[in-house]
């Protein structure tokens, strides 16, 4: 089994500077969910929200189920079932 997500809809990390030490603010995170939603994970330097391409890939992902960020991140997952369930609690596995 495999487990994966786009976590580019996060918000923008906090950067740690002299008069900000960012704290009970994550330091990790995504580019925000407009930017994510127009561009997916890398948008361009300057990149604002831009609806109609947001719209363009909600529209895509419904219909076409076309990713909108990164299809790379993931863990392996395990799937553990006991076998004594049917003896104990009467459950066929």
């Amino acid at each position: 089994m495999r487990t994966w997500w786009d976590e580019g809809y996060k918000p923008v990390p906090c950067v740690v500077t002299k008069t900000n030490t960012c704290n009970d603010q994550p330091t990790y995170g995504g580019v925000g969910l407009g930017l994510w939603l127009s561009y997916g994970d890398n948008p361009p330097v300057g990149a604002k929200f831009n609806l109609a391409r947001a719209a363009n890939n909600i529209w895509q992902w419904w219909w076409n189920r076309k990713s909108i960020g990164s299809t790379d991140g993931a863990y392996d997952m395990g799937l553990f079932i006991r076998s004594d369930l049917q003896t104990k609690l009467g459950v066929n596995p």
